[in-house]
């Protein structure tokens, strides 16, 4: 199991993962909650983070075979992830940007980093660096 040192990589890595149904069911478990549903749908708790989400994914570790999955990563604010967590975020801050990509190498089929925000240049290099192509 795996958890990358900077939470926001593991956001985006796991971003990606739901697209391949990883953690759908335990996700829509969680948002058949009537409370969680409630925020998600913006009844209660407007633009707050829902602790439940952001503790969901805080406790998540990635299997070599999640990891395996992963073939490309997307560095952008309108992902379902973050709207899962902060439902009306609105990209303005920070909170979700990704300091370092320290551990990106645990993703042995990662072949393009899409990169719109929220990750830093220098640390766009490092995937550059490693043959990773970036769009």
């Amino acid at each position: 199991m795996y958890r990358f040192p900077d939470h926001n990589l593991t956001l985006v890595v796991v971003n990606q993962l739901l697209e391949t149904g990883s953690f759908v069911a335990e996700l829509e478990q969680l948002k058949s909650i009537p409370a969680i549903r409630a925020r998600l749908d913006g009844e209660s708790n407007y633009g707050e983070t829902i602790p439940e989400m952001d503790a969901f994914f805080r406790k998540v570790e990635l299997t070599d075979e999640d990891l395996a999955q992963v073939t490309e990563l997307w560095f952008d604010g309108g992902d379902d992830i973050y709207h899962l967590i902060r439902p009306f975020w609105s990209g303005a801050d920070d909170d979700f940007d990704v300091q370092s990509v320290d551990g990106f190498e645990k993703l042995p089929n990662l072949k393009t980093v899409y990169h719109n925000a929220m990750v830093s240049e220098a640390e766009v290099d490092r995937f550059r660096v490693a043959g990773i192509e970036i769009e």
